[in-house]
């Protein structure tokens, strides 16, 4: 598995995408129409702003703390704020950083998991969140417009988390009324899914994801969550299938389904089949640094080192270069 393999970054981060060999999951989640946010009745609350606007115009509001509502997925490798269940897209939507580390010690771990296990809480549901937006933070495949972190406060229907104190805190008056979600059945059996997959019960997550595709079996995203599960019982021929058919219904992000369709192949062997995914990615996308290195080293495998070498290369001029910490 190479360095662009299950990210760290994140850690549980899983659907609007989920990443290599791991996955990508472009969750479809649960409110029909993009929650406005309402005048606030305390001066103290500070700036609320709309996900489009952020997205519209980075520039102004990079790394400014400021309210905004969003539809919220929590999952292994894509923690995400879109607008709503019916625009899910990563274009769309904001990436979600639900700690900013360090991640380097045992203490640290058990830090994240804290916070994860918190904002399951709120997972699949419409929430305000107080955090700091960053039109560098780009999530994995960097498709994200940008993302929030220094998350300081979540409130959701009922009551709300405060990060700063780690306490319970009252819903928030800082916005109005937060539309609630009427779920669907195949919502219901993606919700359960989720669920035992966080607990490692593939077989019943997969079952649970086979009932919702039934239900809609023209979903995309359904078809990448169960891919997930898949992965993750290393069944990657039956992830490979999943890929295939997401493929078929989405809309965008085909690039990168197709990646991780590619890796998938590669873990069954089928390395002539990963590599022509990798080059129908870099078709859609030309820049998509991604597919030349996963390509360049699925033909490293197969010993063409002239094609490799020309393709890591590639990889490498189309990584931005990190900034100095």
């Amino acid at each position: 598995m190479h360095q662009y393999s299950v990210s760290q970054q994140g850690a549980w981060n899983a659907p609007c995408v989920l990443k290599y060999t791991g996955s990508i999951l472009f969750a479809a989640l649960l409110c029909p129409t993009a929650p406005v946010l309402a005048a606030a009745p305390d001066p103290e609350c500070g700036e609320r702003v709309s996900l489009a606007r952020l997205i519209a115009n980075p520039d102004a509001d990079h790394g400014k703390a400021l309210w905004v509502v969003a539809h919220v997925t929590i999952d292994f490798e894509n923690m995400t704020a879109c607008p709503s269940e019916m625009e899910t897209q990563a274009k769309n939507c904001l990436w979600l950083d639900i700690d900013d580390g360090p991640y380097e010690t045992d203490q640290d771990y058990a830090r994240y998991q804290s916070k994860l296990q918190t904002w399951n809480r709120f997972n699949l549901q419409t929430v305000a969140i107080r955090a700091t937006f960053d039109k560098t933070l780009k999530g994995h495949f960097s498709m994200w417009p940008g993302g929030l972190r220094n998350v300081t406060e979540v409130s959701g229907h009922q009551d709300g988390w405060n990060f700063t104190t780690s306490t319970a805190v009252p819903r928030t008056a800082c916005v109005g009324e937060l539309p609630v979600p009427k779920e669907s059945s195949d919502r219901r059996w993606m919700r359960s899914g989720s669920l035992k997959l966080r607990n490692g019960d593939y077989d019943g997550a997969i079952a649970d994801f086979s009932r919702a595709i039934s239900l809609e079996p023209s979903n995309s995203g359904y078809y990448l969550i169960r891919a997930n599960a898949k992965v993750r019982k290393r069944d990657h021929a039956g992830a490979t299938a999943d890929y295939t058919r997401a493929i078929e219904f989405a809309r965008e992000d085909k690039d990168v389904i197709y990646i991780v369709r590619a890796e998938a192949r590669e873990q069954t062997g089928d390395l002539d089949g990963a590599i022509a995914d990798y080059t129908r990615a870099i078709e859609i996308n030309p820049k998509l640094a991604d597919a030349y290195h996963g390509r360049g080293l699925a033909k490293q495998k197969k010993g063409d080192a002239k094609g490799a070498a020309a393709d890591l290369a590639r990889a490498r001029q189309l990584t931005p270069a990190q900034s100095p910490p």
